[in-house]
């Protein structure tokens, strides 16, 4: 199924990925199901745990500097998992990257009265969803949008740490 559709190692980490490795991160969450992220962190040699489910934290390794969080499973584990409301609790930037996803996200979370949702462009000036491929079939399109909102997340991230 997922793991037969998305030729995952047929894709190598970019720009964007080396930037997101350089910030000092405790979790990362991710509704990607690639292991972009765990190959930047792998050559950037910073060892780190993934977690896809609540199983996941029994074998997280303890010399692992970051968490990365696969909320809708991981390729290689392809199983769902949830936002909580600990989630909301716990971390400044809930990302999505379309409206209904942060509907959704604050349906399960009890809403958003700290602000802390936002949809990834919002960080690039721009209130515009990022367009699903799966149904636009312009996967071009859509990684130049991801790309435009993770330098402007990361860039805010920096200028916030200075």
């Amino acid at each position: 199924m997922i793991e037969n559709t998305i030729a995952d190692d047929l894709f190598i980490p970019g720009e964007v990925h080396k930037k997101l490795v350089k910030q000092k991160w405790a979790d990362i969450f991710t509704t990607n199901y690639d292991t972009l992220l765990e190959r930047s962190f792998k050559n950037a040699n910073i060892t780190y745990s993934v977690v896809t489910d609540d199983n996941s934290y029994v074998s997280l390794d303890p010399t692992a500097t970051v968490k990365i969080h696969k909320i809708h499973g991981d390729v290689n584990y392809p199983k769902d998992c949830v936002i909580t409301r600990k989630d909301y609790e716990k971390y400044d930037y809930i990302i999505g990257m379309d409206q209904r996803n942060i509907c959704n996200m604050q349906r399960i979370t009890g809403g958003d009265p700290e602000g802390k949702f936002y949809k990834l462009l919002e960080f690039a000036d721009s209130d515009r969803d990022i367009a699903d491929p799966w149904y636009t079939g312009n996967f071009d399109k859509t990684y130049e949008d991801i790309v435009e909102g993770c330098n402007a997340f990361i860039d805010k991230v920096s200028e916030l740490t200075v």
